[in-house]
C-alpha cells in the first residue's frame, strides 16, 4: 500500500500500519542525529501505536514507500535542500512527493568558533535536525511537553504530515526558563531550550555557556577593576560620592564588613558540580553544606 500523496502532504501511519520509514544518512553520524530519529520514532508510536522503522539511506526498503529523511541525506540534496550554510539550531522542514525532509547543519565542533564569552559545551552541538523534528511534532502534529512528566501526544489512527516548506532560525540565541522543572534535559531539548542550567547531554546537542564559570554576578570578571578602574572609574559603582574599586574600599564605607573575597573551592565547577570542598573558606563564615540530594523534583 502506497502512502497517500496529495496537496495535504504525506501519510506516515494508516490502518494500523506504517506507511513510511525514517531515513538517516549513511556512514558515521553525530549522536544528535541518531537521537532525533529515536525521538521521532518514539512520539509517532505514542500517538499511533505504530513503530516506524529507522534505516540507513543505503538500505531503504521498497515498502512502505513513504520517507522521512533526517539530516544531510543524498535525497535531501537532490531535493535542493542545502543545510551546510545554516546557522546552529536552524533547520529546513519540507514535504515533497512521498517524502518529508528535516535537515539542519549537523556536525561536531564549536559553532561559535573562538568566542570565549559565548562558548558551547558538548560534542555534537549543531542541533538543527533535532529541533526540526520537534518542530514537526509540536507545530504540525500537536505534541506538547508541559513539564518533564506531563505531556500531550494526540492519539491518531491516521497520521499525516501536511504540506510544509519552511526554514526556521531561532530568534533568540540563548533560551532559558529558569525554573526547576525546566532543567530536565529532555524537556529542554523538546522545547528548543539551550540553557546553561539545563541537564542537556551530548545526545541533546549540548548547551550554551557564556565563558568559563560565567552566568550572573560577572561584572568584575568582564571588567576587571585592576585593568579598567584607573582609566574609566565611571564604569564602576559610585557610593556616597566615591567610585569604589575594591571590597576593601567598600568595607571602609561600612558595608559587608564580614565578607571576604576568595575562591570558594567548588568540587568541579567546570562540570557544574558546585559542592564545596572541606577546605572551602565559606565554612569559616558559617556556611552550611547543602544536601543536593534534597534539591529539585522528587517523589513524596
Amino acid at each position: 500500500m502506497l502512502p497517500v500523496q496529495s496537496k495535504a502532504g504525506v501519510t506516515l501511519v494508516a490502518d494500523g500500519k506504517a506507511q513510511a520509514v525514517i531515513v538517516l544518512p549513511r556512514g558515521d553520524l553525530p549522536g544528535v542525529v541518531s537521537y532525533a530519529a529515536s525521538e521521532l520514532q518514539y512520539h509517532v508510536q505514542k500517538a499511533t501505536l505504530v513503530r516506524l522503522q529507522i534505516v540507513s539511506e543505503d538500505v531503504i526498503p521498497e515498502q512502505p514507500a513513504g520517507r522521512v529523511y533526517l539530516g544531510d541525506c543524498q535525497a535531501t540534496r537532490h531535493a535542493q535542500i542545502d543545510s551546510s550554510q545554516l546557522p546552529p539550531e536552524a533547520f529546513v522542514l519540507k514535504t515533497k512527493g512521498n517524502a518529508v525532509f528535516i535537515a539542519g547543519r549537523d556536525q561536531d565542533g564549536d559553532p561559535l568558533g573562538n568566542d570565549q564569552l559565548f562558548r558551547r559545551l558538548g560534542v555534537s552541538i549543531w542541533t538543527g535536525t533535532l529541533f526540526g523534528v520537534y518542530e514537526l511534532l509540536e507545530d504540525h502534529l500537536g505534541c506538547r511537553w508541559f513539564t518533564p512528566t506531563v505531556s500531550h501526544i494526540p492519539k491518531q489512527k491516521r497520521l499525516v504530515v501536511g504540506s510544509i516548506d519552511e526554514t526556521k532560525v531561532p530568534v533568540l540565541e540563548y533560551r532559558e526558563p529558569f525554573v526547576m522543572d525546566c532543567y530536565d534535559g529532555d524537556w529542554c531539548a523538546r522545547n528548543r531550550m539551550n540553557s546553561s542550567a539545563g541537564r542537556l547531554e551530548e545526545r541533546h546537542g549540548g548547551k550554551v555557556r557564556f565563558g568559563a564559570r560565567l552566568f550572573v554576578h560577572t561584572f568584575n570578571v568582564l571588567m576587571p577593576p585592576d585593568k579598567y578602574f584607573d582609566e574609566h572609574p565611571e564604569y564602576f559603582s559610585e557610593v556616597e560620592g566615591k567610585r569604589v574599586k575594591s571590597l576593601k574600599q567598600w568595607q571602609e564605607l561600612g558595608y559587608d564588613e564580614h565578607s571576604i573575597t576568595a575562591d570558594p573551592l567548588f568540587v568541579d565547577a567546570d562540570n557544574d558540580d558546585y559542592r564545596l570542598n572541606p577546605s572551602s573558606p565559606a565554612f569559616k563564615l558559617g556556611f552550611k553544606q547543602i544536601d543536593i540530594d534534597k534539591i529539585g523534583i522528587r517523589s513524596r
